[in-house]
């Protein structure tokens, strides 16, 4: 079911918290709103949409809203997007690992935080001068480093990653649209297509 994924890098990670409460089936069935879990759309037509089983629903007016997934690194890494990424990267930050993240954004400083809270130390690689450079400025982004700095981060700015064998790396270089169904639409600043409904 879904879940709220901001716990994953946090809490979860951490074992803090077992569970992600997804949830109960009465909050959807009280909304009007049926999930249809375990279902992929594979297709869309005028008016339709295809399952992987066939099946075909039909639609007055659809919201496309497929997120996006991590974007990877060439090299074997980690990502966080989802549960199982939290899973996989949980059994591996332990004492003795050293963990390397690429990327200063959200996910690499929380998950930093959670990993130095384990006693895993962290290497972090970031191509721009300080962390946040282009999306809070130069200047929140000098505070936002010596707080790494400050916190036991080995901070590796306006470098690319390198010697990572052996390490355990985290890909936290931001998203990419999940845009199977529709690649390439274009949309106004508030989300609609040129596509009728």
């Amino acid at each position: 079911p879904p879940y709220e994924r901001p716990a994953l890098s946090k809490e979860f990670l951490s074992g803090t918290r077992g569970r992600l409460n997804p949830r109960p089936p009465e909050h959807w069935q009280d909304r009007g709103i049926e999930p249809e879990l375990g279902t992929r759309i594979v297709e869309l037509g005028e008016g339709t949409a295809t399952t992987t089983s066939g099946v075909v629903h039909r639609w007055d007016a659809l919201v496309l809203a497929t997120g996006a997934r991590a974007r990877q690194l060439p090299e074997h890494s980690h990502v966080l997007r989802t549960l199982d990424d939290a899973i996989r990267l949980r059994r591996e930050l332990r004492p003795g690992r050293r963990l390397t993240i690429v990327g200063s954004g959200f996910i690499g400083a929380e998950v930093a935080s959670t990993a130095l809270s384990l006693g895993v130390p962290v290497r972090m690689f970031e191509l721009a001068t300080v962390p946040f450079e282009t999306t809070l400025g130069k200047e929140v982004g000098q505070v936002l480093a010596d707080r790494y700095l400050e916190h036991g981060v080995d901070l590796r700015l306006a470098t690319a990653a390198t010697d990572l064998d052996g390490d355990l790396v985290l890909a936290a270089v931001g998203a990419q649209p999940a845009d199977e169904l529709l690649p390439g639409v274009a949309t106004d600043e508030f989300g609609r297509t040129p596509i009728p409904n």
